[in-house]
């Protein structure tokens, strides 16, 4: 029982210190700056935290096989993050999809305020 606490431990560790923490402040700070400018939008904050979080991960092999470092390791991390959302927001704006989650979003709502809404 104590080896499956021991990994879970690790793997804790491992997501939180080395990849979502780097990415998550990497993005919230850039998400306060949109608001700031006045530009966020709900979709686009979740858009940016997965995005970001995700390539976060999926790149993380290849950082921590080129860069020793662990303060490098958190740079390299929150600049792919930052990239990454960089890019799927300009996909996004190119492909106008942001009007499309809007349309789905408003959908979900008005299908909620619709079957448990006041009657």
């Amino acid at each position: 029982m104590s080896d499956y606490k021991e990994i879970w431990e690790q793997i804790t560790a491992f997501l939180v210190k080395y990849i979502s923490i780097p990415a998550l402040i990497a993005i919230f700070i850039k998400i306060a700056i949109q608001v700031k400018k006045r530009q966020a939008t709900i979709m686009g904050a979740l858009t940016s935290l997965f995005v970001g979080l995700m390539m976060a991960y999926l790149t993380k092999g290849i950082v921590y096989e080129y860069f020793t470092h662990d303060g490098v390791r958190t740079i390299v991390i929150s600049f792919i993050a930052i990239m990454a959302d960089k890019i799927a927001e300009y996909l996004i704006f190119k492909a106008n999809v942001d009007k499309f989650f809007d349309l789905v979003g408003k959908t979900i709502t008005d299908w909620f305020k619709a079957k448990f809404g006041s009657k």
